[in-house]
């Protein structure tokens, strides 16, 4: 008997010794026992100077009542308290209390673990968490917390603000579903490069708001990854740019108006002079009307006003339908079946007797078994006929203007080639532009408005056409004409 009961101390003994937590056996409130890690942890010399102490010295006076309390009862759960170490300073701790025998007497054994380090990291990720939560919630940015399946995990207060949505109104639910429907491809392939690791810049993105109407704004994302590196969710910073864009689009508005008030400066300047040398012609003419009585050279000078007047007259005329052009690109027009063969044929009939008069001659070839277009038969008239009325101004007697048509896919294409003086390279950007004319010697005496041109681009350009210029000064100039045949689609016209 007395052998087992050596053997069961040396146990006790050699667990109490071997233990890494702190291990107190009390009786009544009063210390009887402690290992060696006690002594370490609570930063005692020896176990001698806390034997037959008060257990309640352990610990900092707010913790003793739940010791006392825990002791007294049945509950052996563990808690925490703060202990005291030898040097008085105070430090976080777990322990529990359990009933035991000691000495064959009823006792209690109080183990003890430090958490402070547990503690310390705790407290350190709590004020973390906070200085987090003050930053997400006071920040002047929306900000969205989501998953990596693309469900939104939480919201801060300036997304409410900025789409008009409550929290628990985004809650779990997939951020597509409060982005435009134009920018959720450009979305998910955004969200499938930052997964794959991309780093991405600020990018503009588009959302809807609770009230229908759009959102620009400019996100950061980012991808959140825990300790061992892995994706955890994805952080998206928004800004709203309303008011940038409105200030782009100022500034956008503000540069076109000083570009529609430089183009109508330089209209005006073109057309005052247009206009100020046939009335200077009528002007002079009817000065020497009334000083002369020679019936043959008043007869000129009432043909050099009739010329006058016609010019003027077609002048206005030419204004009157660039403006109308220009206001109703499309209304202008009332698009039908044309049969290309005919229009070309009326076309060149019309344009005969003034290539004839300047000794220009007109050939038309090609244009057997032509499909019809889709167009304004009047207007693309119109066209045409400022086009060869252009190469036949500017073609010296005895040339010869040469046009020809062939379908190409969808299209026809119509060729008009000039044996005149040509365009010079520096030229020809401008030749499209009102008033503008390649040979600056001959702006009186070629008879044209200098509109003839510009016409001809926005009638083409309406009937979903183009025009191209092909030319060398002194070797002739070609115009081709593009236009769509009556059986093309719209999809096929944007597709060409």
């Amino acid at each position: 008997q007395h052998r087992t009961l050596a053997e069961s101390e040396q146990r006790y003994h050699s667990l109490l010794n071997a233990a890494f937590e702190a291990i107190i056996v009390f009786r009544d409130g009063v210390i009887i026992d402690v290992n060696p890690a006690f002594v370490r942890i609570f930063g005692y010399d020896t176990a001698d100077v806390v034997i037959g102490q008060a257990l309640l010295a352990c610990f900092n006076e707010s913790s003793h009542s739940l010791v006392r309390q825990h002791w007294n009862g049945e509950d052996m759960r563990p808690f925490e308290v703060l202990g005291k170490r030898a040097n008085g300073d105070v430090f976080d701790l777990e322990i529990r209390i359990r009933q035991w025998v000691y000495d064959k007497q009823r006792a209690f054994v109080l183990t003890a673990r430090d958490i402070s380090e547990r503690k310390r990291v705790e407290r350190e990720r709590r004020a973390q968490e906070m200085e987090y939560r003050a930053l997400f919630e006071q920040t002047n940015d929306a900000v969205f917390i989501i998953n990596l399946y693309g469900t939104i995990a939480h919201i801060n207060n300036q997304v409410t603000e900025l789409l008009g949505y409550r929290p628990e109104e985004m809650t779990d639910k997939p951020i597509t579903m409060f982005v435009a429907p134009t920018e959720l491809a450009k979305s998910a392939s955004a969200y499938e490069q930052i997964l794959a690791g991309e780093r991405l810049p600020p990018y503009e993105r588009i959302f809807v708001h609770k009230d229908g109407y759009e959102v620009p704004t400019e996100i950061s994302i980012t991808v959140v990854r825990g300790p061992d590196g892995e994706p955890t969710h994805i952080q998206s910073i928004v800004r709203d740019i309303r008011g940038r864009k409105e200030a782009e689009q100022q500034q956008l508005q503000l540069a076109l108006e000083r570009e529609r008030v430089k183009v109508l400066q330089k209209f005006i300047s073109d057309a005052s002079h247009d206009f100020r040398t046939p009335l200077t012609n009528l002007k002079t003419s009817t000065f020497l009307l009334k000083a002369l009585d020679d019936p043959q050279k008043r007869q000129h000078h009432l043909e050099v006003m009739d010329i006058q007047i016609n010019r003027l007259e077609r002048l206005l005329a030419d204004m009157l339908v660039m403006s109308n052009l220009e206001r109703h690109p499309t209304g202008y027009f009332q698009f039908g079946k044309v049969d290309t063969a005919i229009l070309l044929r009326e076309v060149v009939a019309a344009m005969q007797g003034a290539a004839t008069q300047r000794q220009v001659h007109l050939h038309l070839q090609g244009i057997e078994e032509l499909p019809p277009i889709l167009a304004d038969k009047l207007q693309i008239a119109q066209a045409l006929r400022n086009i060869i009325e252009n190469a036949v101004l500017y073609t010296e007697a005895d040339g010869k203007i040469e046009i020809r048509a062939q379908v190409k896919k969808e299209y026809i294409h119509i060729h008009i080639k000039d044996t005149g003086m040509g365009i010079a390279k520096e030229d020809l950007p401008h030749i499209f532009e009102s008033f503008y004319r390649a040979d600056k010697a001959r702006r009186s005496s070629t008879g044209g408005t200098g509109l003839g041109l510009p016409i001809a681009q926005k009638i083409i350009i309406a009937h979903q056409g183009r025009i191209m210029v092909e030319s060398r000064a002194g070797e002739g100039s070609q115009f081709t004409i593009v236009l769509p045949l009556a059986n093309i689609s719209a999809e096929q016209q944007e597709g060409d």
